[in-house]
């Protein structure tokens, strides 16, 4: 399984990771990120400790204009299926009550997990992981330019899916994709007066190849563009606080390995004659510091103007 950068006009493939806003502000970033982004990634397969993450640095009381910068380091452990319901006692360490009853409910049926966990949860949780036996890592880091959105591809491989989707209110119904690939697509912000503590954004997507190019109108223009093939799930979308240090956690629901639900491609993928299961742990790393100096340049006085005193 490998994790490959999204770019524009470009098929690479992107991993997960680290998100920048260079806004400057004294209330903070206080708007959501979309588009293309910039990626390095590191594989913690060796020995590493890959739930350290660098401390947030809270805002200074300091009066005036400073820069806010946000960067989540995204770690995707994958384990041997079945793994994940052998240490279920690490949902226990994260608060899952982070989101409306209603959404969590939906989400449940679709086979998404989803906890918020403060720093002090980090060790506990990785010493469950280490009890496990063939476990990988990897830490991804992407950096988006200014009004962009962090898009994780959880993999390379596209596929064609059928699939179950419960929608809000419990129905139910079957949805077909062709050579498809899973994202989950990441938008955060912060609002004061926390503006240590970030609010992230999640979208699951199940997205296929582009299709025809045809005219497409974008504000007030009409642009040739692919269509797009796919359905981003809005219903699905839900939003969370994590606190300073803090980090969001996403994994499949028990029943997920043997069901065709919506969250199977997202947390299970087959691998030789068995399947593997990933779990997600997104942390976000707040930064504010000074507003960069704004100088003018010197500007010459005309040849005509009088030479000063």
């Amino acid at each position: 399984m490998t994790f490959k950068p999204r770019r524009p006009q470009t098929d690479a493939r992107c991993c997960i990771g680290l998100v920048a806003c260079a806004s400057v502000l004294i209330a903070g970033c206080n708007f959501f990120k979309d588009g293309a982004f910039n990626w390095k990634s590191r594989d913690n397969t060796a020995g590493e400790n890959p739930f350290k993450v660098a401390e947030s640095q809270p805002a200074s009381d300091t009066p005036g204009i400073r820069t806010c910068t946000v960067r989540f380091s995204v770690l995707r452990v994958e384990v041997p299926g079945g793994g994940l319901q052998r240490i279920d006692k690490i949902w226990s360490m994260v608060d899952t009550n982070v989101i409306p009853r209603d959404v969590a409910a939906t989400m449940r049926d679709n086979g998404f997990r989803i906890g918020v966990g403060h720093d002090s949860a980090r060790a506990p949780i990785r010493a469950a992981i280490d009890t496990l036996p063939d476990v990988r890592s990897r830490d991804d880091q992407v950096l988006p330019g200014v009004n962009k959105t962090v898009e994780v591809f959880i993999t390379d491989a596209q596929r064609d899916m059928e699939l179950m989707w419960f929608s809000p209110g419990g129905g139910l119904s079957g949805l077909s994709f062709n050579a498809a690939r899973p994202v989950l697509r990441f938008g955060w912000a912060i609002e004061p007066p926390r503006l240590s503590d970030v609010i992230v954004r999640v979208e699951p997507e199940i997205r296929e190849p582009p299709g025809r190019v045809r005219y497409q109108r974008l504000d007030d223009m009409w642009q040739l563009r692919p269509e797009y093939q796919g359905r981003v799930f809005k219903e699905l979308a839900f939003s969370v606080v994590i606190p300073e240090g803090g980090f969001l956690m996403l994994g499949p629901t028990d029943d997920l390995a043997g069901s065709p639900k919506l969250g199977r491609p997202f947390f299970v993928e087959p691998s030789g004659t068995g399947q593997r299961e990933s779990l997600y742990v997104i942390s976000p790393i707040v930064r504010w510091g000074p507003a960069p100096a704004i100088s003018a340049d010197s500007v010459a006085p005309p040849a005509s103007a009088p030479a000063p005193d």
